[in-house]
């Protein structure tokens, strides 16, 4: 795909240039218009009398190809990619006319090595990718602020006040659904670790404190890494 897009790149500097030698052509016959009293020869600009004449005796074989054919080709091909490209460029990692510069929200997986966790990461394009917030399950957030390797789809992240290593890498541009499934989303139904989601602290499921937490806001958690990932410290008496 990279070499494509080159190749288009050079057919639309190719009908930039043309148009440039066009404007410029009738720049200079408007003015020998106005000082010359000289008539502007219109047949200069019939493109199709031009592209005939490629096809005249005067050219070799090879002539005829490159001016009646391949640069026709190429100098309309330049003029179909930057009008797709102006009109049609996407805020997405990959897209064929991806923009310059900008900011999308992805919907995107968290390993932490024990887990796979939901969350819809920002990535911010600008002379490179990089992960600037991370909204997570239960409410939870994180900067982020990494750098994203669009070829491996992996952005090494160091998620909550422990700095617990992770790897991000992203599913799909983010829509709705996405954070309505955010909202709901669970870990596990189940584990040997718990905390509140209004709370900021973990705990083992034996610690007494765990009774002070009501039902609703209980949840758990399959390793230490999980939890701090999201952003929550080990209890100080059972140690979480």
């Amino acid at each position: 795909m990279t070499d494509l897009k080159e190749i288009l790149f050079v057919c639309s500097l190719l009908f930039f240039f043309f148009a440039l030698v066009t404007v410029w052509a009738l720049i200079a016959s408007v003015f020998e218009l106005i000082f010359k009293r000289k008539k502007i020869d219109w047949s200069m600009f019939n493109l199709a009398d031009f592209f005939r004449s490629a096809f005249s005796e005067k050219h070799s074989m090879t002539g005829k190809i490159v001016y009646g054919i391949v640069l026709p080709a190429a100098i309309v091909a330049g003029g179909v990619n930057a009008a797709l490209w102006h009109f049609c460029s996407k805020p997405e990692v990959g897209a064929f006319y991806e923009q310059d510069t900008y900011k999308q929200n992805y919907a995107s997986w968290l390993d932490t090595g024990t887990s796979s966790i939901f969350c819809i990461a920002t990535v911010s394009k600008y002379e490179g990718y990089t992960i600037e917030n991370i909204r997570l399950p239960y409410g939870r957030e994180d900067s982020g602020d990494s750098e994203y390797d669009p070829q491996k789809n992996v952005a090494s992240v160091y998620m909550g006040p422990e700095g617990v290593d992770c790897d991000l890498s992203l599913d799909h541009v983010a829509t709705a659904m996405d954070y309505e499934f955010l909202r709901t989303y669970t870990i596990t139904n189940y584990g040997e670790l718990c905390a509140s989601r209004r709370g900021d602290t973990y705990h083992f499921l034996g610690c007494p404190y765990v009774n002070q937490i009501k039902p609703e806001n209980l949840i758990y958690f399959n390793s230490c890494d999980d939890a701090m990932a999201l952003g929550f410290e080990p209890c100080g008496f059972c140690g979480g």
